[in-house]
């Protein structure tokens, strides 16, 4: 799958910075200079002096809304320096150097600055192309990232795809937004282009970035601190609060990091590229935090369909009597539901499974403990298989699947909404296809808990996960200092 998205990135590369370059082959044999003019004020007394002849020629120079414009044409290929001289109302005079190059496409461009990007006369096809480019991959994104929720709800490629989507999607949006406003803008911006470009991309997104951000860490202390004030305070109960805390000092430092730049001034490179970095890497946790909410938030809605043949209900605790917390107690009205749900529908009975085993402070298993609950709520015994010795979720699955004979079984779980997510690949790794249902829990709970998950995630896929950030942030340094 990774190697096809790279051939059709590839290919949509390819294609758009064809197209680019056709652009400027066919449109930009002219280099326009425009010098701003004060208000009442106009240049006269204007005369260019080459350093070589027969390269470049100008047009009659014109006043147009507030600029004198000076257009110049390409006649072969070449380099010379263009001394433009002009004097205002009061007589005094002004030069500016402008160092011009026709390449063997009969490109004119203005070689002055020593940037990889040239300054021609069309420089916004930059940004159009890159806006074409990142939408195409956008909706390819969009649409393999629904094939992905329809295939395998529950996996890493599926957080992966949502994250290139978002990033594809706000990539595309922003150089749209750009190429729009350098178009309104031409003749401000045409001197210098690209040369700041990857500063200012970094520091937009994270300035569009703040609303998203306020709000999330917003939710997260407020249902951190009713959590606190119901649960009592510990470590695990605050993570919300951390996380919100280091979310808005990662969007302040990089929205301060260029006010630190004056004051201790690296040099531009190594502030380019140091800046480039620091933002891609937030950037890159931001947005994998994103997807992994969008997915768990999916997989928690999601409804399984009326076909399933077992119900494994993933155990969490219980009472030290042997009955059930009310967490657990929800998981298992949520099995209950969907049995009969299902039954009305289609009149199929499913096999409940309750998993878990016999924790150090408990008298009984959860396992049955959820069975004797079951019981009490009418589910006949023979539509009961209590697994009891599992330790853990990945377990719950393991040990589930070995009780359920049947290859062929379709199978659902249920755990509360935060954690089915994660339970689905629990299941995909105990080799069991399923789908999850999630049951609800006090809304000051779920956010802290999800981030709990998050962090499991994280952890449990910290490997590739630096080596991502590392080569991310790898390509953003080289990038800025290529378009210095």
């Amino acid at each position: 799958m990774l190697k096809k998205k790279i051939v059709f990135a590839t290919v949509v590369l390819i294609i758009t910075l064809l197209g680019m370059f056709t652009f400027i082959v066919l449109n930009c044999s002219s280099y326009s200079v425009y010098i701003n003019e004060p208000q009442g004020e106009h240049y006269s007394n204007i005369r260019i002096a080459y350093s070589e002849n027969n390269v470049v020629e100008h047009s009659e120079p014109v006043h147009e809304d507030g600029y004198l414009k000076i257009t110049f044409h390409s006649i072969q290929k070449g380099t010379t320096a263009a001394d433009i001289i002009y004097s205002d109302t009061s007589g005094c005079s002004y030069t500016i150097m402008r160092n011009f190059t026709v390449s063997r496409f009969n490109v004119l461009y203005n070689s002055e600055k020593s940037s990889f990007i040239y300054n021609i006369n069309g420089y916004p096809v930059y940004y159009v192309t890159a806006a074409l480019f990142f939408g195409v991959m956008a909706v390819y994104m969009i649409l393999l990232f629904k094939k992905c929720i329809k295939r395998d709800m529950y996996s890493y490629s599926t957080v992966f795809n949502c994250g290139l989507m978002i990033m594809f999607i706000g990539l595309a949006l922003f150089f749209a937004a750009l190429s729009v406003y350098f178009i309104l803008n031409y003749r401000d911006y045409q001197a210098d282009t690209m040369r700041d470009l990857t500063s200012i991309i970094f520091l937009l997104i994270i300035l569009l970035s703040i609303p998203i951000v306020f709000i999330y860490a917003l939710s997260m202390t407020v249902s951190n601190i009713w959590l606190i004030r119901h649960e009592g305070f510990r470590v695990a109960n605050a993570l919300g609060i951390a996380i919100s805390i280091a979310m808005i000092l990662g969007i302040g430092f990089c929205l301060f990091l260029p006010t630190i730049n004056y004051i201790w001034n690296p040099g531009r490179r190594v502030y380019t590229a140091g800046y480039a970095v620091i933002c891609s890497l937030y950037a890159f946790f931001e947005i994998y935090l994103l997807s992994t909410s969008i997915c768990a938030l999916i997989a928690a809605k999601h409804k399984p369909a009326f076909d399933k043949d077992y119900i494994i209900i993933l155990g969490c605790g219980i009472k030290k009597d042997g009955t059930l917390l009310p967490l657990i107690r929800g998981r298992v009205d949520k099995a209950i539901e969907f049995y009969h749900n299902q039954l009305n529908a289609t009149g199929k009975k499913a096999v409940f499974v309750p998993s878990g085993g016999l924790g150090s402070d408990e008298i009984i298993s959860e396992g049955e403990a959820m069975k004797r609950y079951l019981l009490e709520r009418g589910v006949p015994e023979e539509q009961i298989m209590p697994e009891t010795s599992s330790a853990n979720t990945l377990e719950n699955m393991k040990f589930s699947k070995a009780l359920i004979s049947d290859s062929s079984a379709k199978v659902a779980f249920s755990t509360t909404n935060y954690h089915v997510f994660r339970s689905g690949i629990f299941a995909n790794q105990a080799g069991l296809k399923a789908e999850g249902m999630g049951s609800k829990t006090k809304w000051y709970f779920w956010p802290n808990a999800f981030i709990r998950e998050f962090i499991g995630l994280v952890v449990s896929q910290k490997i590739k996960l630096i080596v991502l950030a590392v080569i991310i942030a790898a390509i953003c340094g080289v990038m800025s200092i290529l378009t210095l």
